[in-house]
């Protein structure tokens, strides 16, 4: 779905909502969530661990 500065085809929030549940229903809202939670639990992990190791190093 391509959007055209003069001819958008989303009108706003409630507009954009009903747009996708009508074409993939309410797992459509989740759609592609499966990737961001595979990126964000490595660089979670990571920023946890050198939190931990500096907030040690500190410490002492």
């Amino acid at each position: 779905m391509f959007d055209d500065l003069h001819k958008p085809q989303l009108h706003g929030v409630v507009d954009t909502a009903r747009k996708i549940y009508a074409s993939g229903g309410i797992p459509g809202f989740f759609k592609g969530y499966s990737t961001v939670f595979v990126r964000a639990f490595p660089t979670n992990a990571i920023s946890l661990a050198t939190w931990t190791y500096i907030m040690h190093a500190l410490s002492n």
